[in-house]
């Protein structure tokens, strides 16, 4: 790690000094430096290495840290529970309603040995989340609450599952003192598990736990859960709560009836789960239950105008009111808070919302309705039409922000974020205390008081007044343009004054930070990428990608540097990635590819585009700087989490000539580092290296989308990583023997593993859950693949068999035998009718699956370890191609021209059967590996696994490209 000393700056580098890079790497320090200077800053550097090298390789170790202060570094959204501060004012349900409901849940809760789960689904305004609190704060009187997550869209860490798990796992080790320690141990055995995936930190921070609790049974409750962003988190959610049976723990799971969610609920077997859907509760209970809570906001009204008759409102007017509200809770709420605001007549506004007919229409056609009139009344209500039109633009500006955002901000960092004064946000905020939740209380956050206010405002079918239509794409540019002004405006070179470039993040005051970041700035620092995403941005679109090009160019790392600061450098992670996946031209878009000429190094050049695409030359820059920054936070991202300053010294230095970023920000390289390190022109193609097995990698496998790699290793586990990342994803443990192999099933749901063990063992692809082993073959089996319909597995052994197993019942459905000695390869065709086999014995067998027959047989000459079926007539081992007597049929693998062509051997990466194209330097030189698309993996005896990427389009198609 190169580090400076302080107020050193960088002055501008002469063309001279920017390109002498040739010699040996060295350093030259400025004079003002006196030689015990040095000595004292070299043996701090070196003892902060030493501590470093500790951390990474699991050396150090902390004793005597209370369960408190261990249980305290958990990553938790804190206002998630129900007895949160931020939801002290939520309501409860008022005695005598919802009575034969709550009876039922219950009375579920009481039966520790039935059904584990409960789904209460309704449509948005049933009163879910009010049912949630009463129960929440029911059982946590009775002792009974593990833990409560109440999600919420657009507030923060409650609107992603991002630290689901771990805020439901430091609630639990708070109520019950006997899952602390287990909380706890799971933290020191693995101090990485708030970065791990969510099927990870469920197993070892609450399942785990769980299992060695003997008493009571604990409750979750968790409530609107369709408010959490990500459909495939929500599936895995649910995926990972259906596996309950196994500890003491009840789940309450409060949603609406969205598609993720019922598929989530119908995948789970019925003895795990019992439902009720609020709004098919019997029409004459519900608005009893209305009438009640009507009357008791009324009373309240009344309490507060004395002028006000007792007799106020009439029994026609409550009638007509409970019609009205046709069984949603948040149309009688939306009314009440309407007629009581303080600054109103209670009897106009009552006449107000009556004077309407009632008419058949949508569900939420009375809900809509009265929201439509709260607007008119607050807006622009008898006002002159220029005054209205401008009041009109105003609200889309201000509250069409407001139901956008990813999180809450206070009226202050909202006037900030969007560049106009506090004064005018308040005034827009001021009459619409029935739909938003503000104070003037310095600190206190704007709250829409229901989500289903933003649907409606965004949906042109229920918002039919243009007047307060929220265009969702217009309100997201808007703000990705206020993101930008405002980071642009405050975004600097050492922005917290740390001044030495080693300053650790973790000696840095969290006050500090957020007196230089403050929130308006945090908020645009994390969340711009996310509203640019949810445009449909068009690559015509010159004027918004110039804005992003530009302040790219001059902020880059000033964002990546403030990022770390925050403690928020694994999002900017992903969002640099969605940037450069969202400029990326797809196949459809016509491309036309550039003259140029290869260079060997060039293969992995990120500056250069692979194909020429319809942007203007300013984009097209645009890509090649997104392709180049995805390149350096993946290289860099370590050392900047560490040391946010080392973003200019070690990582701008030490990063290839050629790179983009590295160019762009040269003279913020400090000016005591005299002459850079000699670097390499580009970057090398790893893209990740992957490290979590202790011995040799005996097999990878890619998922069908390439989201996924699978990994066995020697030391009896299965890895699952995100290839893109580099996160570990689970480690599936069940093995008692290397692993020798992995496959995942075409429609990419399951994983299956073989082993020397004699079992293979299914796996569900996206939780690591185990379905179970396989168990027949009498020797360690070595390889495994799926039918093509995902419903067969084939696995070969050393037994001189292939078994054919039924996926889904987990039973065997026959065994081939034929082959004089051990099989080492197995491959359905692409009609899943036929299976080849290969074996020591120097054959290759087809087989009948129907019949479990061969028929026929080829002679291969030598030991053949991969078949394929690559074309009808042909079947595809590492030895050539074999010709078939009995052609197959159907839709055969897709394969690009490059992964057709690509080829790994012991210490090269060969374009067909030519060496020459990448030679792997020995500790990249692997005992497995696996190729899709354009991505390699290579499974090394180190226990790592790196994975490569090519660019196809620059991919030489003949030796007479290379150009050396």
């Amino acid at each position: 790690m190169l580090s400076g000393r302080p107020g050193d700056e960088q002055p501008n580098r002469s063309a001279d000094e920017q390109g002498n890079h040739g010699g040996r790497p060295s350093l030259t320090w400025t004079q003002t430096y006196s030689a015990d200077n040095c000595r004292v800053y070299s043996d701090a550097t070196h003892n902060y290495n030493e501590f470093n090298n500790s951390i990474i390789n699991g050396d150090v170790t902390i004793g005597n840290k209370s369960q408190d202060d261990e249980l305290s570094g958990l990553p938790r959204a804190d206002d998630a529970a129900f007895d949160s501060r931020a939801l002290e004012h939520e309501p409860l349900c008022l005695k005598g309603t919802r009575a034969d409901l709550l009876k039922k849940i219950i009375a579920w809760a009481g039966e520790p040995t039935g059904e584990p789960v409960f789904w209460l689904s309704g449509m948005a305004g049933t009163g879910k989340s009010t049912i949630a609190r009463t129960l929440a704060r029911k059982w946590a009187e009775e002792k009974r609450l593990g833990a409560s997550f109440f999600f919420s869209r657009g507030q923060g860490d409650r609107a992603h599952a991002g630290k689901f798990f771990t805020t439901l796992a430091y609630q639990l080790a708070r109520a019950q003192t006997g899952l602390a320690s287990g909380v706890c141990d799971a933290l020191r055995h693995n101090r990485d598990i708030p970065k791990k995936s969510l099927s990870e930190q469920w197993k070892q921070l609450i399942l785990d736990p769980l299992s060695h609790l003997n008493g009571v049974s604990l409750i979750l409750v968790i409530d609107a859960l369709d408010e959490c962003d990500g459909e495939n988190d929500i599936q895995l959610i649910l995926q990972l709560l259906s596996q309950v049976s196994s500890v003491r723990l009840q789940i309450l799971v409060t949603s609406r009836p969205e598609t993720p969610i019922r598929f989530g609920f119908g995948e789970m077997p019925k003895a795990v789960h019992r439902d009720i859907v609020l709004h098919e509760i019997e029409k004459s209970i519900v608005s009893h239950d209305i009438s009640v809570f009507l009357r008791n906001e009324f009373d309240n009204v009344r309490k507060q105008r004395s002028y006000i008759p007792v007799e106020w409102p009439d029994e026609p007017s409550l009638l007509r009111l409970v019609q009205k509200a046709d069984g949603l809770f948040i149309y009688a709420a939306t009314v009440c808070r309407f007629i009581g605001d303080k600054d109103s007549s209670p009897q106009e506004r009552l006449t107000f919302v009556l004077e309407d007919s009632m008419e058949d229409g949508s569900p939420t056609e009375q809900l809509d309705l009265i929201y439509t009139k709260v607007l008119r009344y607050a807006v622009v209500e008898y006002l002159e039409p220029d005054i209205k039109d401008r009041l009109s633009q105003r609200f889309r500006r201000i509250v069409g922000s407001i139901v956008i955002l990813f999180d809450t901000l206070t009226a202050s960092a909202l006037a900030e974020l969007l560049g106009t004064e506090q004064g005018e946000v308040m005034a827009t905020l001021g009459s619409l205390s029935s739909v938003l939740d503000h104070s003037e209380k310095q600190g206190s956050h704007i709250k829409l008081l229901h989500p289903s206010f933003r649907d409606f405002l965004l949906d042109d079918r229920r918002c039919r007044d243009p007047q307060f239509h929220i265009a969702g794409d217009n309100a997201h540019r808007y703000l990705v343009v206020s993101c930008l002004n405002l980071m642009s405006k405050h975004l600097k070179k050492d922005i917290c004054s740390l001044r030495f470039p080693g300053t650790l993040k973790s000696e840095v005051d969290p006050s500090r930070v957020r007196q230089h970041l403050p929130q308006e700035v945090q908020y645009a620092c994390r969340y711009w990428v996310n509203h640019l995403q949810r445009i449909n941005v068009k690559f015509r679109d010159n004027e918004l990608l110039n804005r992003v090009h530009k302040f790219l160019k001059e902020h880059f790392l000033h964002w990546l540097e403030a990022l770390s600061l925050m403690g928020n450098l694994s999002e900017g992670v992903l969002m640099v990635k969605t940037l450069d996946s969202m400029l990326t031209p797809t196949s459809t878009e016509p491309v036309r590819k550039p003259v140029r000429q290869y260079f060997l190094r060039g293969l992995f050049k990120s500056r250069i585009l692979a194909a020429e695409t319809p942007f203007s030359d300013g984009n097209r820059h645009l890509c090649a700087m997104a392709r180049d920054a995805v390149r350096f936070v993946l290289k860099w991202r370590s050392i900047i989490e560490i040391a946010p300053l080392q973003i200019y010294c070690s990582a701008l230095t030490l990063s290839p000539r050629g790179s983009t970023v590295r160019g762009q920000f040269w003279n913020d390289i400090p000016r005591w580092i005299k002459n850079s390190p000699e670097v390499p022109e580009d970057w090398d193609p790893m893209l990740q290296c992957l490290e979590g097995h202790s011995e040799g990698v005996n097999a990878v496998a890619f998922s069908p989308d390439s989201k996924l790699l699978a990994s066995a290793a020697e030391d009896n586990t299965v890895r699952l990583w995100d290839p893109t990342t580099g996160t570990s994803r689970c480690a599936l443990e069940g093995h008692s023997e290397e692993v020798n192999a992995v496959a995942f099933s075409p429609d990419g749901k399951l994983l299956a593993s073989a082993s020397q063990d004699k079992t293979v063992r299914l796996w569900d692809a996206t939780t690591g859950t185990s379905h179970g082993a396989l168990k027949g073959h009498s020797r360690e089996v070595n390889a495994v693949a799926f039918s093509p319909d995902s419903k067969l597995l084939a696995s070969a052994a050393e037994d001189n068999t292939v078994r054919l197993w039924d996926v889904t019942k987990g039973t065997s459905r026959g065994s081939l035998e034929g082959h004089s000695g051990e099989v080492t390869a197995v491959a359905f065709s692409p009609d899943g009718k036929l299976l080849a086999s290969a074996s020591d014995d120097s054959t290759a067998r087809l087989w009948n699956i129907e019949l479990l027959h061969v028929i026929q047989t080829v002679n291969t000459g030598t030991v053949v370890f991969h078949l394929s079926f690559p074309s009808d007539g042909y079947l595809q081992t590492n030895e050539g191609l074999v010709a078939l007597a009995h052609p197959t049929h159907g839709e055969h693998q897709s394969r690009t021209d490059l992964q057709s062509a690509l080829c790994v051997s012991e210490d090269w990466i060969s374009l067909g059967m030519r060496k020459g194209l990448f030679w792997l330097p020995l500790e990249y030189r692997p005992q497995s590996f696996a190729i899709h698309g354009n991505f390699i993996a290579l499974g090394c005896p180190s226990g790592r696994v790196h994975v490569l990427k090519f660019d196809p389009d620059l991919v030489p198609s003949d030796v007479s490209e290379l150009e050396v």
